[in-house]
């Protein structure tokens, strides 16, 4: 565990501040480190979609990934470049095909790294483009992806992977992980959905496919988090905390496999339960 008390964190995404550390009778003066936000503008074709307050890190990655979980980008070929103004603050997508915004839909706002999307955006299975994800299958019918002692192992893995949480307490974590294999992908960020937009388009920008990935995440599993788990077709979404009504409907519908409190050798499995093996020979 990273020491938040007294020396500090030198990664990109925190900064350091001074402040008086007290515990009972005692108190010292002490550097601390909190996550850094960031107001980021992404603009789509030269016109202004969307503000994020978010990390300063792998800002490509969350304006592919977030553009792509609006439906504005389908494939790494949709894309023609991906620019970051540090001066301006903003990343500049230009893609192939200019789809036109909808201002209905798309006026001009801020999402806030409290996680609430307000009244600017709205997903749907029709504004995505979803459609149920295909069901891995064998002849003998769908068959588990894998079993419950991976998932146990994997988020052992996952708390201590994130190193920008460890030194500030301050953000969200959400990884791609292989079954057998490890960790994949890690990314941080203050906002959860934009820790996953961060991983969805590393997914999009590297050609990688998590269509027999695992989604690992520290935060709720609201319906928002779903949609997106979907969109990018990755069949099995874990979290260390609850799921929401909503998120159950379109889990069941999408053909997600959500799995809430995994936390030691606990787990609960809300849906799709077929491609996690839960054999006494697979402990």
């Amino acid at each position: 565990m990273a020491d938040r008390g007294n020396k500090g964190y030198e990664g990109a995404g925190a900064q350091r501040v001074e402040i008086i550390r007290s515990k009972g009778e005692q108190s010292q003066e002490v550097t601390d480190s909190v996550a850094a936000e960031e107001h980021l503008t992404l603009f789509y074709n030269g016109e202004e979609l969307v503000s994020l307050l978010c990390t300063p890190q792998h800002r490509r990655e969350l304006a592919v990934g977030f553009m792509y979980g609006e439906g504005l980008l389908g494939t790494k070929e949709d894309i023609l470049t991906v620019e970051v103004d540090d001066h301006r603050r903003g990343v500049f997508v230009e893609t192939v095909e200019d789809r036109p915004l909808e201002r209905a839909i798309f006026g001009k706002g801020t999402i806030t790294s409290g996680c609430g999307r307000g009244s600017t955006f709205s997903l749907s299975l029709e504004s995505v483009g979803l459609s149920p994800i295909p069901v891995p299958s064998s002849d003998a019918g769908p068959k588990p992806l894998c079993d419950a002692a991976d998932i146990t192992s994997l988020m052992r893995d996952f708390q201590r992977s994130g190193e920008l949480f460890l030194a500030t307490g301050g953000t969200h974590c959400v990884a791609l992980a292989e079954p057998g294999q490890g960790l994949t992908i890690v990314r941080e960020d203050v906002g959860r959905h934009n820790a996953l937009d961060k991983i969805v388009g590393h997914c999009l920008l590297a050609g990688i496919d998590p269509s027999n990935l695992v989604l690992l995440t520290t935060g709720r599993v609201s319906s928002e988090i779903l949609l997106k788990t979907a969109r990018a077709r990755v069949p099995i979404l874990v979290s260390r905390s609850a799921p929401t009504s909503l998120a159950l409907e379109y889990a069941l519908e999408l053909g997600v496999t959500v799995v809430g409190f995994a936390r030691g050798e606990r787990m609960n499995i809300y849906s799709h339960r077929f491609r996690i093996d839960l054999s006494p020979s697979s402990s």
